[in-house]
């Protein structure tokens, strides 16, 4: 998937609606965290993932998370989110793995 600065999910692949349960018209717009993070988790998580997306370089970011599936079940994920350069709003790829 790719998310913007703010969080927002910009762009849903096939293996995000797999592991996640949504598809992309339900993902494209909402919050990774709002998303995928169960409710007990969400403050610090959005605290974490916040800091991360405030960085000024590239940064590589690899978290083991509790995440939420669609269907409501909560399992262990583990999230690698890479920034990269755009032109204009700057983006990060997230990687799920399980």
């Amino acid at each position: 998937m790719i998310i913007d600065r703010h969080g927002r999910v910009v762009e849903w692949y096939t293996s995000a609606q797999t592991t996640f349960g949504y598809t992309r018209d339900e993902a494209i717009g909402r919050t990774l965290n709002d998303l995928i993070i169960p409710v007990p988790d969400r403050a610090a998580y959005g605290q974490h993932l916040e800091s991360a997306l405030c960085q000024d370089e590239v940064y590589v970011f690899d978290h083991q998370v509790n995440a939420l599936h669609r269907d409501g079940y909560v399992f262990p994920c583990e999230l690698s989110m890479h920034a990269f350069p755009t032109v204009g709003t700057r983006l990060f790829t997230v990687h799920p793995g399980t």
